[in-house]
């Protein structure tokens, strides 16, 4: 798909530990890329379940900041896991969502948002913002959060957006 790069690792269960499949609804774009590579993988064998696992997946986005310069000068890459990236690009359709409306359209459960999210709006690198707490250390379903306006970087590439 042109604009997007998609690389998949295929490993047979017996040499990956057991990891629980989640029901997190990927991005239309991620969407298209994981249903074309399951048609590919599909032809290529006979018997075998393709799974997503999610948990061990990343992304880099490119996201276009006005605090870090004009045009493509404020474009920084971000690393992120695959919960982070699907909760960023809902982010394109709105400046702002409630973690229930978040918990909603994505389909990760408020156990597994808590996480990620607390990465992008406590993390080092705070690309988004708890509206109505910004030092916010728990997250609820009624907590709004949105896009961080005043988010800076200097490097063009971000380290790893994760939180421990």
């Amino acid at each position: 798909i042109e604009g997007k790069g998609f690389t998949a690792l295929v490993l047979t269960t017996g040499s990956w530990p057991h990891m629980p499949v989640d029901q997190m609804k990927p991005p239309a774009d991620v969407k298209v890329c994981l249903d074309m590579f399951r048609r590919y993988y599909d032809t290529k064998t006979k018997n075998r379940v393709l799974q997503w696992i999610n948990e061990r997946s990343t992304a880099t986005l490119i996201g276009y900041f006005t605090g870090c310069g004009e045009g493509k000068k404020g474009a920084r890459e971000l690393t992120m896991t695959a919960h982070q990236a699907t909760i960023c690009l809902t982010f394109n359709e709105a400046a702002q969502w409630t973690v229930g409306e978040l918990i909603e359209m994505t389909g990760i459960t408020l156990e597994e948002m808590r996480r990620p999210l607390l990465g992008l709006v406590a993390g080092k690198y705070p690309v988004l913002v708890c509206i109505n707490d910004p030092k916010v250390k728990k997250l609820s379903p009624s907590d709004v959060i949105g896009f961080n306006d005043e988010f800076k970087l200097q490097k063009r590439n971000s380290p790893c957006l994760y939180r421990s």
